[in-house]
């Protein structure tokens, strides 16, 4: 059986090695949205990244730079939260798979030496599109989060994960 998880991330420029993975935090697409994680913020490791990163999420360079965990400790505790889900293959869900899922990929690489959320992820937006029969709507899913959307990477997760049982419910 493969679980889905919703992820979210917040990084301190548009790629790896163009800035740093700040946080992330994942949610299993579940009734009862029980099971979680969350990696708190992480210490920088290269010298790169854009102020409008920070800025958009509400943070300072220093403020990152005083993360209280590295990044490869964000990582490996994501890892033994995966081991602890007791599963084989996860199916990462993103609002914009585009950015979270290059960022995760690249330091479960970088950290483990595996892909450990497989090598692709799924757009909510072109599911939602997808089971809607409307191409161009791929926006309006959003409506039903419940958790506010704050870059908070684990309030993002919950409320992505919250859209998508809701698309469960409509849908089947």
């Amino acid at each position: 059986m493969a679980l889905l998880l919703s992820v979210d991330v917040e990084a301190s420029g548009p790629a790896p090695l163009h800035g740093d993975l700040i946080s992330f935090a994942a949610v299993v697409i579940e009734e009862g949205l029980g099971r979680s994680f969350s990696s708190g913020n992480m210490r920088p490791e290269c010298e790169h990244y854009w102020p409008e990163a920070y800025n958009a999420i509400g943070m300072t360079r220093e403020e990152h730079l005083a993360a209280p965990r590295s990044i490869r400790e964000g990582i490996l505790a994501f890892t033994d939260w995966l081991d602890s889900l007791r599963d084989s293959k996860y199916t990462m869900v993103s609002d914009n798979p585009g950015f979270d899922f290059q960022w995760m990929n690249f330091e479960l690489l970088n950290h483990t030496g595996q892909q450990l959320l497989g090598f692709s992820a799924r757009r909510i937006g072109d599911v939602w599109s997808g089971l809607r029969k409307r191409p161009m709507e791929t926006v309006s899913w959003r409506r039903y989060r419940v958790t506010p959307h704050d870059h908070d990477p684990l309030n993002d997760a919950m409320g992505n994960a919250e859209a998508w049982l809701e698309m469960w419910r409509q849908h089947g």
